[in-house]
This record gives structure tokens, C-alpha cells and sequence, in this order.
């Protein structure tokens, strides 16, 4: 979790990010009147962390152990997800092997019939 760079108080989506790249408390950092960054005391516009996150992005004020923790278990989902899809479609080709070697032998039965069919007209015709 981020901290207040003045008072070390954990930030909220409330606080605020200053101009100058300083992040502040709103409860006693921030003068909506003085407008002075606390940090570096330069003019600084103030912007409400919340305005400047993303919707869905509130991963700005997570803890970076937090963010790689999450990311572990995605990867790992994603990962066994993978493990499952490839067996899958190795038993589908197993069974289309065993289809296609049944597909060859009868084939080759046909192959003899044929001939077998062919040496009979031979015979049937002399």
C-alpha cells in the first residue's frame, strides 16, 4: 500500500498526487486553499488519486507484493487451464489416430478384395 510522503499514513482513492509527483493525505497534508505541495513546498496542483485512477484500476494503490501475489495466481489459472487444454487435444488425437489406423487396415482389406474380386473374373472368364 502506498503511503502519505509526509505523515506515512496509508492513502486512499481520496487523497491526492500532487503536480510535482508527491502523493498526500487529504486529512491533514492537503490545503485546498494553500495549493503548496507539503513535500517539496513548490506551487503544485493537486489531483485527487481517485480522478486519476482508471475504473478498474485500483491496482495503483495496491502493494506491489500484492500485485505480483495476484499476478502468481493468474498465471498458475492460466497456466492449468494450459495443462488442461493440452490434454484434451491429446486424447482427441489419440482417438483420431486409432481412427485413422482402423481407416488403413480397412483399406488395405478393400485392396484385397479388389483383387481377390479381379483374380475371380480372370478365372470365371477362362
Amino acid at each position: 500500500m502506498f503511503e502519505c510522503d509526509f505523515c506515512g499514513r496509508a492513502l486512499t482513492e481520496w487523497d491526492y498526487m500532487t503536480e510535482c509527483g508527491h502523493l498526500v493525505c487529504a486529512d491533514s497534508c492537503y490545503d485546498e486553499n494553500e495549493q503548496m505541495c507539503p513535500i517539496c513546498k513548490k506551487r503544485s496542483k493537486f489531483a485527487c488519486i481517485g480522478d486519476k485512477v482508471p475504473r478498474n484500476g485500483m491496482g495503483f494503490l495496491t502493494s506491489t507484493r500484492n500485485l505480483f501475489n495476484n499476478a502468481e495466481k493468474i498465471i498458475e489459472f492460466r497456466f492449468n487451464a494450459m495443462t488442461n487444454l493440452i490434454e484434451h487435444l491429446r486424447s482427441k488425437i489419440a482417438k483420431q489416430d486409432k481412427v485413422i489406423d482402423q481407416a488403413k487396415h480397412e483399406l488395405k482389406q478393400l485392396k484385397y478384395y479388389k483383387a481377390r474380386v479381379c483374380d475371380m473374373s480372370v478365372t470365371n472368364q477362362v
